[in-house]
């Protein structure tokens, strides 16, 4: 939108000099002709110059007409202008506007962020509108629409595939700024990464005036359940995010894809909330936030294999008779039954049947100086075992940025019944 303003702006309202961009008093040159030359903006960089043309007619019945129109690899604008000859009111009309999002958002991405590099996009964005020029000053409305687009990044492995964007937007009295008429809305049917998928995004909100997006609905479907993000602001230059995440019925095979050091697999669901935040000095932080497993469906895991993690607080045979026996304390210390079972747990052998988890996210750290706990009680599934009942809590102290490096390798207690 920032690029058909300017255009907008520049060509038709200012014979093509950018210099009339944002200006408070805009009106057509006081000629008869055609003007044609080259645009460009000095803000955007990377941006080469766009070929431009104005066609300004003799004025007739005291009307001037003006056609604007700019032609060039992935741009194509026609716009018009209808105006008094002597007070230089009367109205515009964007009849034409194409973008190729894959010629230009390589262009715009580093005016954007630096994440936006490597980011390649397809389709085509569709832009109309129209408005009026009152004491040279233009104010009107702007539609746009991405239809079918996408937004891949070969490099590090994503795509966004089916992007529909579409919305409505008021030129200012200024003619220097865009802001919503109402929300617009943003759906993407496929969301592919290298750990996890979603589909079935959903977004709506509002653009305003001073940079920012107001966010009223975000949703998507992920990992076999859902999650929102509450209704918060996001500063667009530069791109700061503060989000409150809720996750419901998520899929405990795709968190525990987050811990590959912990856990080889894991059944079931959770549900929760947890803050994220993220900025492009500072990078992906997580703030505090709660999950929690769901009542309503059986859950098992079963831990990555990990020798020593259990059985090496545990003694493989019972000691009966005092060391100053010597060879006799060891001819009868029988065998521990319930250390093979801890043995088949720690080696990833058994599924456990869980009976309850939860994770618990302080990242300003709580009373013990921890930023991430985690308790989870199961029992084990194999037949005929010793060991009833396991239960394991996870303390964090480090950062949560890397709790998704980390296994279950912090205290645990054990009861056998």
């Amino acid at each position: 939108m920032v690029l058909f303003q300017r255009l907008l702006l520049a060509g038709l309202l200012g014979g093509g000099s950018t210099a009339w961009v944002g200006a408070k008093d805009v009106r057509l040159p006081p000629i008869t002709g055609e003007i044609h030359g080259k645009l460009t903006l000095p803000k955007i960089t990377a941006m080469p110059p766009l070929d431009w043309r104005l066609i300004l007619p003799a004025p007739t019945q005291g009307r001037r007409l003006a056609e604007f129109s700019v032609v060039a690899v992935g741009v194509r604008l026609l716009a018009t202008a209808d105006v008094d000859s002597v007070s230089g009111d009367g109205t515009w009309t964007l009849r034409e506007g194409e973008v190729d999002p894959e010629s230009w958002f390589s262009i715009i991405a580093p005016e954007l962020a630096a994440e936006a590099q490597g980011i390649s996009a397809s389709g085509k964005v569709v832009v109309k509108g129209g408005g009026t020029l009152k004491n040279g000053r233009p104010a009107g409305e702007v539609s746009f629409i991405w239809p079918d687009g996408t937004l891949r990044n070969v490099g590090e492995g994503w795509s966004l595939e089916q992007i529909r964007i579409t919305g409505e937007c008021s030129i200012d009295a200024t003619g220097s700024s865009f802001l919503s008429n109402g929300p617009f809305e943003l759906t993407i049917g496929t969301v592919t990464t290298k750990r996890l998928g979603a589909r079935k995004v959903f977004v709506s909100a509002l653009l305003n005036v001073d940079n920012t997006v107001t966010l009223k609905v975000a949703r998507l479907e992920i990992a076999g359940g859902e999650m929102t993000i509450d209704p918060c602001t996001i500063v667009l230059f530069p791109l700061t995010l503060d989000l409150n995440l809720r996750i419901t019925r998520i899929g405990l095979q795709d968190v525990a894809a987050l811990v590959p050091a912990g856990l080889s697999d894991a059944r079931g669901r959770v549900d929760g909330e947890f803050r994220v935040m993220w900025t492009s000095a500072e990078g992906l932080k997580i703030g505090a936030g709660n999950l929690g497993l769901r009542a309503d469906e059986s859950a098992t895991v079963r831990l990555a294999p990990s020798p020593g993690f259990l059985t090496r607080r545990v003694p493989q045979r019972i000691t009966l008779l005092p060391a100053w026996t010597g060879a006799l304390s060891r001819w009868l210390a029988p065998v521990n039954p319930a250390y093979e079972d801890l043995r088949t747990i720690e080696m990833g052998e058994t599924d456990l049947r869980v009976e309850s988890m939860s994770v618990r996210l302080t990242p300003e750290k709580d009373e013990r100086g921890r930023t991430a706990t985690v308790k989870l009680s199961a029992r084990p599934e194999q037949a005929g075992g010793r060991i009833k009942e396991v239960t394991f809590e996870v303390n964090v102290s480090g950062p949560l940025s890397d709790v998704i490096r980390m296994g279950f390798n912090q205290t645990f207690s054990i009861q056998a019944r």
